[in-house]
């Protein structure tokens, strides 16, 4: 006695199975939800310890002023003289009054040039300001 269906099917199938994208794409979200959280974002610096380190939870109109080793200024991760430096603290101070400045500076430069950043905060006419710790 014959069989009366074919071993194989000869019809073609139009879907696309999707399980193997859902798995590539719930890897991938792990993997940014696992790493995201260790990625400082700005300009490596050393920051200077503290047993009290600055809160991590920034203000929505919070702006970070950087400077590195070389006493090179940084506005979030742009690079910038101190000339430039003044005329965007100036501009974020008449587009939002209560803008905050963090400082980050590191801590072997000299204290000179975080001076030089508060002068130029407050001639901005930024009042709200916090220099950036880090835990001992």
């Amino acid at each position: 006695m014959g069989r009366n269906t074919p071993l194989t099917s000869t019809t073609r199938i139009s879907e696309i199975n999707l399980t193997p994208l859902m798995d590539v794409t719930f890897i991938l979200l792990i993997t940014f939800i696992m790493v995201f959280p260790t990625i400082e974002q700005g300009i490596a610096i050393n920051l200077p310890k503290d047993s009290e380190p600055t809160e991590a939870e920034a203000p929505d109109n919070m702006k970070q002023v950087s400077i590195d080793l070389d006493g090179q200024f940084s506005l979030g991760d742009q690079r910038m003289d101190a000339e430039r430096l003044l005329a965007e603290l100036e501009q974020m101070a008449l587009s939002d009054s209560a803008t905050t400045i963090w400082i980050r500076a590191d801590e072997r430069i000299p204290y000179k040039k975080v001076v030089e950043v508060l002068k130029m905060v407050k001639k901005a006419g930024i009042v709200n300001m916090s220099l950036v710790t880090q835990a001992e």
